[in-house]
C-alpha cells in the first residue's frame, strides 16, 4: 500500500547488511536465523538474503550488485501474499491444481515488483528468476543454462538451503549439514555447481545452527 516507503526501507536495510559484511568478515553470520518449523515469511527472506550476501561476497561481487541481490531476495517471496494461505500453509501433498496456483506466486512477485519505484534489473531478476534451475527443472518458464543470470542463480541456491533446513513440518527439516549434502548430490545438475561448491565452502564444516558435539 506504501511502495515508496517500503523501497526506501529496504534499500537501507541491504545497504546496512552489504556494509557491514564487507567491512567485518563475520558481522551477518549471526544473523543467520534457523529456526525449526517456523513458518514467518519474514525469517525467511531474512535468511535468504543474509545467506545470499555472504556467497555474493565469497563470489567477488561488487557493492551495488550485491545489493541489487539484497533487495532482490528480500523481496523474493512477495508473490506469495496473493496465494491462499490454505496452500502455503498446506502440510499434506498439494495437488496438481494447488501446485501451479503456487508456482504462480513467481508471477505474481514480478507484476508486484514491477510497480515498485525504480527496481534495479537484478533485482527483478531475482523475484523472477529465484526458482529457475540451470537443468530446466524449475518454475515457472523453465528456463536452462545461460537464460538465468549470476544474482537469480545465487538467490536459487540460499533459497533451496533455507527451505531444507525450515521446512514446515519441524520433523522434516534438515540440519545444516544434511541440507548441503543433499544439495550437493542430488541437486548439482539444477544449480550452478561453482557457486554451490563456494557456498558449502563459505558456510564451512559447521554451518550456521549445526550442534556439534
Amino acid at each position: 500500500s506504501r511502495p515508496h516507503e517500503v523501497v526506501a526501507c529496504a534499500r537501507d536495510m541491504v545497504s546496512d547488511m552489504v556494509g557491514s559484511l564487507l567491512h567485518e568478515k563475520d558481522a551477518l553470520i549471526h544473523l543467520v536465523n534457523v529456526k525449526e518449523g517456523d513458518e514467518s515469511a519474514q525469517y525467511h527472506a531474512l535468511n535468504v538474503t543474509v545467506l545470499s550476501l555472504l556467497l555474493a561476497r565469497e563470489a567477488g561481487l561488487d557493492p551495488e550488485a550485491m545489493r541489487a541481490l539484497g533487495l532482490g531476495t528480500l523481496l523474493h517471496d512477495i508473490g506469495k501474499a496473493e496465494v491462499p494461505s490454505r496452500i502455503l500453509l498446506k502440510r499434506e501433498p498439494w495437488t496438481p491444481a494447488e501446485r501451479g496456483f503456487y508456482e504462480q506466486h513467481v508471477i505474481y512477485g514480478v507484476n508486484m515488483a514491477k510497480q515498485l519505484p525504480d527496481l534495479p534489473q537484478g533485482t527483478l531478476d531475482v523475484i523472477a528468476m529465484h526458482h529457475e534451475m540451470l537443468d530446466g527443472s524449475g518454475f515457472p518458464n523453465r528456463l536452462k543454462g545461460d537464460a538465468i543470470p549470476p544474482l537469480a542463480r545465487i538467490a536459487a541456491i540460499a533459497n533451496i538451503y533455507d527451505n531444507l533446513c525450515n521446512r514446515l513440518v519441524p520433523e522434516d527439516s534438515l540440519t545444516p549439514a544434511e541440507a548441503l549434502a543433499h544439495m550437493f548430490k542430488h541437486q548439482r545438475g539444477a544449480l550452478d555447481s561453482a557457486l554451490l561448491q563456494l557456498f558449502i565452502r563459505c558456510l564451512g564444516v559447521y554451518p550456521p545452527g549445526s550442534i556439534v558435539q
